[in-house]
């Protein structure tokens, strides 16, 4: 059995995922094959970005939308495309993801504002609610 890996330009559009779902079918059929697929093109790198601009308390909504637009304009293609493709699943599912990604870049740029202590202590709570023992966080103001 083969493993093949498809992202980046593999995975740029629609037409890209139907080649890749054929490339698949084709090794699957003669020798058994596992598809492992990350992220498409640019995702990677926006995400990169988006953590960087929330991060730093810059408004990330611009490069936000561009990656919806994106990741939605893939599934509308192949919605187009394809017959009794799971569009609304897939769509539905896109949407999920965003709204926890953007859940997390509010929370970041939110945290970028706090003091150094404040910060410091909301993310050792965090961490105690993941289920880990307290870690005590100190900055170099209180020391």
């Amino acid at each position: 059995m083969k493993v093949l890996k498809f992202g980046g330009s593999s995975l740029a559009d629609a037409e890209r995922y139907l080649g890749v779902a054929k490339i698949v079918t084709e090794y699957h059929s003669d020798t058994g094959a596992a598809a492992v697929l990350s992220a498409p093109k640019g995702v990677t790198n926006a995400l990169s970005l988006l953590i960087e601009q929330a991060s730093s308390g810059q408004d990330f909504s611009e490069l936000y939308a561009k990656l919806n637009m994106t990741l939605n304009g893939i599934a509308q293609e192949l919605g187009e495309r394809e017959a009794n493709f799971p569009l609304t699943q897939l769509t539905n599912f896109i949407q999920t993801i965003l709204a926890t990604l953007d859940e997390k870049l509010r929370g970041m740029q939110l945290l970028s504002c706090a003091p150094d202590n404040t910060a410091a202590e909301l993310l050792s709570m965090s961490v105690c609610q993941l289920g880990d023992q307290e870690v005590p966080l100190s900055t170099a103001e209180e020391a």
